[in-house]
């Protein structure tokens, strides 16, 4: 199986309040409150912050990777999730095709990303574009509300730009020991 999808499995009250809670923290081009630093660019036009894995939102997220894990039949080795990215795409807000992360990638720490997680934030009706698509398709994966994504992380993919409107996003990576 090559992804995950639980459409609208977060009510729109939940999505809303991580909105509010986060929104209060998104910055651009570096200027962030928790340290981190990120440069919007050709590649990526989007503003985010970041929420810790042991949050409410991070343990909600890993309990759903660690299901998917479980009930695709992937079994992988799987041991934490990374930081809580909240992601803003206003309009021409996107990200090019990329992959999270490739299978034979080993950077010395002795772990990788092997899944990815997307948590649609936003109403679909509030914005236009701001489609996830992967490699190979042209057909948006989902756009309900409340709707959770997961996928390998070597999987291409990609959010076409927003053309109106803001789409929010959570996304996270669930990291083990490198694949053998």
């Amino acid at each position: 199986m090559d992804n995950v999808i639980r459409e609208g499995l977060i009510s729109k009250e939940t999505c809303e309040s991580f909105i509010a809670l986060f929104n209060k923290d998104l910055a651009v081009d570096g200027e962030y409150k928790n340290g981190y630093t990120f440069t919007t660019g050709e590649k990526r036009n989007t503003k985010i912050c970041w929420e810790n894995p042991n949050s409410p939102i991070g343990l909600l997220l890993f309990s759903q990777i660690l299901l998917a894990n479980q009930k695709s039949n992937w079994l992988f080795d799987l041991d934490s999730i990374e930081n809580v990215q909240i992601g803003e795409y206003s309009t021409g807000g996107h990200y090019d095709w990329h992959c999270d992360q490739p299978d034979y990638y080993r950077d010395g720490s002795g772990t990788q990303r092997k899944l990815s997680l997307t948590l649609l934030l936003s109403d679909p009706a509030t914005y236009k574009g701001g489609d996830l698509l992967f490699e190979g398709s042209d057909q948006p994966i989902t756009r309900k509300q409340g709707s959770i994504i997961i996928f390998r992380s070597s999987i291409n993919h990609t959010v076409t730009p927003v053309t109106s409107g803001v789409r929010y996003s959570a996304v996270t990576w669930a990291k083990g020991p490198y694949f053998k």
